[in-house]
């Protein structure tokens, strides 16, 4: 019966810390804006979207509070040095390619035949050291990509959390974090157990004491239990896809939804085929960009069509600008919050501040689960 009492009385000095905390504050806010279908605001809180339709939630538990190092200064050194050996590892393989041209010239139509197929003599040992190379070079490629999206993703959070539109990859600090135990009732069932985590970056410029303003965000949210991991699984299997569009700081635009919407209509009485999330490489087409200045901002605008047949999370796309020397200048990102769709078409709007030096831009796409191959045209079909 004490410990019984004791335990009572310790869920019950965790569950009043939490009543009126920010963190609590935080989660109310996400389950009513989840309530009320608002995925730009939840995308600017969250990292993730709610597990299950919830009809009510409250805080079980406060399971721990802790304060780690921010990750981002560490990944974005080794990011760099995986790139560097990325590089170098591709600069390797074309020079090997151009000191034995005559030889992988038979080689390598060879293998693409037969992937299996062993030479002799001195081709073997060409074969053999070419292979090893290739390998190098996909291992070094992997790393590359794992790394990217490391920093995509902790920048993305970073960014939410601090209140100011500031270059976080300059900042520096310490990160708290909250780990609770949330009690959801989803709209059709009983209530689940979840476990959520929550961030909050406390940051500053190098030698300043200056820290930045910032907020909780949610990290993570998972069920603790069989029954409540299965409820949300079904859950993001059941959920119909939004065709709205939002940027965690600005909304991107999605252009001629009608026409989209048409075209995935007439997919579906094609085939049986229903799409699910991208886990490897997207293919998307673009039209070419429109690029204007509007007072210190130079504006992009540019139109892309998902001709995947999964729909794509967290596409994003980075415009870089350098000058007439090719060297870095700026860049600016722009993240489409919600699924998307095959065959969808959406506009994204990049701003940056205008630098006189700036000569010519690049873009670079990506999603969540990997990378993009973008496909320039002249149009998009009729419809779409």
């Amino acid at each position: 019966m004490t410990k019984l009492r004791e335990w009572i009385v310790s869920a019950t000095l965790a569950c009043l810390w939490a009543c009126g905390s920010p963190e609590q504050s935080t989660i109310d806010q996400f389950f009513r804006t989840a309530q009320t279908n608002d995925p730009t605001t939840l995308a600017s809180m969250s990292a993730v979207g709610p597990p299950v339709e919830v009809e009510s939630w409250k805080v079980v538990e406060v399971n721990s509070r802790s304060t780690e190092p921010f990750a981002l200064p560490e990944l974005l050194d080794r990011f760099e040095a995986a790139t560097k050996e990325r590089d170098a590892a591709v600069e390797a393989n074309k020079k090997y390619f151009e000191d034995q041209p005559d030889a992988l010239e038979r080689i390598i139509p060879k293998l693409r035949e037969d992937s299996e197929y062993k030479f002799r003599g001195k081709l073997g040992e060409i074969q053999e050291e070419w292979l090893r190379l290739i390998e190098e070079r996909r291992e070094k490629e992997g790393t590359f990509q794992k790394l990217k999206r490391a920093v995509r993703k902790e920048t993305g959070i970073a960014t939410k959390s601090v209140v100011r539109q500031v270059d976080v990859e300059n900042l520096d600090g310490d990160v708290a974090v909250t780990e609770m135990l949330l009690s959801l009732k989803p709209r059709d069932g009983d209530e689940l157990p979840f476990r959520v985590v929550l961030r909050k970056y406390k940051l500053s410029e190098p030698e300043s004491d200056r820290i930045e303003l910032a907020r909780w965000i949610i990290l993570d949210i998972e069920g603790t239990t069989p029954e409540a991991r299965a409820a949300a699984s079904a859950h993001a299997k059941g959920s119909e896809p939004s065709s709205e569009s939002a940027d965690a700081t600005e909304p991107s635009k999605v252009a001629d939804n009608q026409g989209a919407a048409e075209s995935k209509e007439a997919a579906r009485d094609k085939s049986a085929y229903r799409p699910r999330e991208l886990s490897d490489l997207a293919k998307v087409q673009i039209l070419t960009p429109e690029t204007k200045v509007e007072g210190e901002e130079v504006i992009t605008t540019i139109r892309v069509r998902n001709v995947s047949k999964d729909w794509i999370t967290r596409f994003m796309v980075t415009e870089h600008w350098y000058d007439e020397q090719g060297n870095a200048v700026r860049s600016s990102s722009r993240t489409h919050q919600e699924r998307f769709l095959p065959g969808e078409v959406i506009e994204m709007e990049l701003r940056t501040r205008k630098n006189p030096k700036f000569y010519q831009n690049q873009f670079e796409f990506s999603h969540a689960n990997g990378d993009v191959k973008a496909t320039p045209v002249g149009s998009f079909p009729k419809g779409t």
